[in-house]
């Protein structure tokens, strides 16, 4: 019986051999979230000393114009060492983030905004300028200016107008005309309307057959001034002549203009010695209304042999009283006067 009892010898071989009991488990939930507690407290002490370092790289002063020494912000050390903090930051961070995330979709209440990785694109900048399409810069508004004085007078109107007949007190046009020393012609017209309307257009008598039947441009005016019921009114140049308004939108009852003429007197070949031929051409016939009803032409000038109408049948138009020379135009033709002039050698 003794033989079956086992030494103490053999029981503590017997306890060397038998493993050991493991050790009681562990409260590993709560060492993990002690770590990531103090992770995150490292990750928030980290962006509040980014913060500090920023504040006070925005708050350094500006290095000086002109020192060679660059600007504190511009260094590449400082750079390269907020680049650096910067993403240890970022990446804690993230860690943090992904650490806190349970398995599955969805995230727990709490958990950081994901970071942005594009900042969003700068507004687009539209620039304006002028039109292509702007053209030439427009014309000047002409304006209304009175006549001039007539030569050798004080006023506007010649001497020894008629205060009755033909652009007096009766339908039609009359034309003086006065030769002045540089041997250009001023012309005078009046003419008396039916009344017209509130728009004038005006052009110079004649043709071009007519012009080449007298071997003679016609003449150019210059400085045409209007009046039309006693009131100064602006002309306005066309392609073919001239626009005159009536004032306040009124019918046109009375017409005056004023002008000077070039080229009016033409040397013809052959002729005697100081002899030309002066063209008239009346701008105020082309108003129509009345107007062209009758057209009669004056001239108080000794130098003056004598007036006829070429496009006439009766070309002997003219009749002379002492220096005057008178022409009426018959009715139906075109209102070109020719004075024949002999200038003294």
């Amino acid at each position: 019986m003794s033989d079956l009892v086992p030494s103490s010898t053999d029981a503590q071989d017997a306890s060397a051999r038998r493993p050991s009991a493991p050790p009681p488990p562990a409260d590993w939930s709560s060492d993990l979230h002690a770590t990531l507690a103090n992770q995150e407290a490292s990750a928030a002490e980290l962006r509040q000393d980014l913060d500090d370092l920023r504040r006070t790289l925005d708050a350094a002063p500006a290095a000086r114009s002109g020192s060679s020494r660059r600007p504190f912000r511009s260094s590449p050390v400082v750079a390269g060492a907020t680049a650096l903090a910067l993403a240890v930051a970022l990446a804690a961070v993230v860690a943090v983030g992904l650490a806190e995330r349970p398995t599955g979709s969805g995230s727990p209440a709490g958990a950081p905004a994901s970071v942005p990785t594009s900042a969003a694109p700068y507004p687009s900048v539209t620039t304006s300028g002028p039109s292509a399409a702007t053209t030439t810069p427009p014309r000047s508004t002409p304006r209304a200016s009175p006549l001039p004085n007539w030569p050798g007078r004080s006023v506007p109107q010649p001497s020894g107008l008629p205060a009755r007949g033909v652009g007096a007190d009766q339908s039609g046009t009359e034309l003086t005309a006065a030769v002045v020393g540089d041997r250009s012609v001023a012309v005078y017209e009046r003419a008396v309307l039916t009344p017209g309307g509130t728009t004038l257009v005006l052009h110079p008598a004649g043709s071009p057959g007519l012009a080449r039947s007298l071997d003679a441009p016609p003449p150019a005016v210059q400085d045409l001034r209007a009046e039309v019921n006693g009131r100064p009114v602006a002309v306005t140049r066309t392609a073919s002549g001239w626009s005159v308004p009536s004032p306040g939108g009124t019918k046109a009852a009375r017409l005056t203009l004023r002008y000077q003429l070039t080229g009016a007197l033409v040397r013809r070949e052959p002729a005697p010695p100081g002899r030309y031929t002066l063209v008239l051409t009346p701008l105020a016939p082309s108003a129509g209304d009345g107007a062209d009803r009758a057209v009669v032409v004056r001239i108080s000038d000794p130098r003056v042999d004598e007036l006829y109408c070429p496009a006439a049948a009766n070309q002997l138009c003219g009749r002379v009283d002492g220096d005057l020379h008178t022409a009426t135009v018959p009715s139906g033709a075109s209102p070109v006067v020719v004075a024949l002039v002999t200038f003294p050698s």
